[in-house]
C-alpha cells in the first residue's frame, strides 16, 4: 500500500510529499539521495535531525552517523554550487 502511496505523488509530481513520505518510514538515505537527483531545495532539517537522533536513541550509531555525513555532504555540495553559480 505505501508503495501504492508513492506511485501515486510520483505521478502527481508532488516531490516534497515523497521525500517527507520517505523520511517517516526511515527510508532518509532514499530520501536524500531522492532529493538530490531532483535537485530539491529547502528540506526541512528539522524532519532529518529527528530521525538521526530517533537513530541513535534505538542504538544504531552507525547509520546515525552516516546519516549525518550524508546531509554534511549535500550542505557542502549545495554551497559549493552557489559559490560557482552566484
Amino acid at each position: 500500500m505505501y508503495q501504492l502511496g508513492i506511485d501515486m505523488l510520483t505521478r502527481l509530481k508532488a516531490n516534497e510529499e515523497i521525500v517527507y513520505s520517505l523520511i517517516s518510514e526511515d527510508h532518509v538515505m532514499k530520501a536524500l539521495d531522492f532529493a538530490h537527483e531532483i535537485k530539491m531545495k529547502g528540506i526541512k532539517a528539522s524532519a532529518i535531525k529527528e530521525n538521526i537522533d530517533y537513530t541513535k536513541a534505538q542504538g544504531d550509531d552507525i547509520k546515525a552517523y552516516m546519516l549525518a555525513n550524508r546531509v554534511a555532504a549535500m550542505k557542502l555540495h549545495d554551497e559549493n554550487q552557489k559559490k560557482k553559480n552566484p
